[in-house]
């Protein structure tokens, strides 16, 4: 059975290698880089770093495509955010929004600007993410509809 992809919204390069996201990171205060390797399944917030790397609670943890280094951060959305391209099993994509801040769990995969799914325990943190996703498929309803 195929599982996810996930790939850059930017360059559109595969981060799913074997059974991990692979992904470059950079922490400020003290300054830290190196790869993290996340779980593909929605939910796991298992990660993977080298032995010596450690993050504090609440940390802002910046991400980049390893391939074309951009940074993944969804300011657009929310500046806790990051985003990549989520490819299900049926081939169909969505937008993956994932927390930034070291020991967070809060997840939002995202079809055509609505949330199709949310993971984590801290997803409510980001209610405005969802009431502004909720505002904007009303306004789509009513410009149907009016």
């Amino acid at each position: 059975m195929k599982n996810n992809n996930y790939k850059c919204p930017f360059c559109h390069s595969h981060l799913l290698v074997g059974n991990k996201i692979v992904l470059a990171f950079e922490v400020r205060n003290p300054l830290r880089r190196g790869v993290i390797l996340f779980e593909p399944e929605l939910g796991n917030y298992t990660i993977t770093v080298h032995p010596t790397i450690l993050f504090k609670k609440n940390e802002i943890v910046d991400i980049y495509c390893p391939v074309c280094v951009r940074n993944l951060q969804a300011e657009e959305v929310n500046q806790f955010l990051a985003r990549l391209i989520l490819i299900d099993r049926d081939n169909q994509q969505f937008d993956l929004y994932f927390s930034r801040l070291a020991g967070e769990h809060a997840t939002f995969k995202v079809l055509n600007e609505r949330i199709v799914e949310k993971f984590g325990t801290e997803t409510s943190k980001y209610i405005g993410f969802a009431v502004d996703r909720i505002k904007k498929q009303v306004e789509d309803i009513a410009n149907h509809y009016f």
